[in-house]
């Protein structure tokens, strides 16, 4: 899925995935502290971004699951790799930046990096890949 920098628009009919694609987004980066308050939204975001656990409706992912989020930050094209996804604070998380001398991702070890990517005016998404 690709976004353009002004206005993106997901339109689709009921049960289409529009609201899954946020729900993805919203998990890779395990963004919830805006849901505090709203507990039953908190509680249904929380069920869906999850491993599948046999329960109905409870967790949409499976142990395969990879998800990528590509976006440029600062004029900088960003990548984010979610794997062994159980919930959105149990995941491996890859961040790499791209090196346009070298035409190759490089992978960022500093775990206080992900702090860089307050969103604001000045963060563009790219495209999202979601492999069940």
């Amino acid at each position: 899925m690709n976004f353009c920098p002004q206005l993106n628009t997901l339109i689709g009919g009921r049960g289409s995935g529009k609201s899954s694609v946020l729900r993805f987004i919203r998990g890779v980066f395990n963004r919830t502290t805006d849901l505090e308050g709203l507990n039953e939204i908190l509680k249904d975001h929380n069920e869906f971004y999850q491993r599948e656990n046999g329960r109905p409706k409870k967790g949409v992912l499976n142990e395969n699951t990879v998800i990528e989020i590509e976006f440029n930050r600062s004029n900088t094209l960003h990548k984010f790799t979610a794997t062994n996804i159980k919930n959105a604070t149990d995941q491996q998380i890859k961040i790499e930046k791209y090196n346009t001398d070298t035409s190759i991702w490089d992978e960022i070890s500093d775990v206080g990096y992900m702090d860089f990517f307050e969103f604001g005016d000045h963060c563009k998404t790219h495209h999202i890949n979601f492999t069940p």
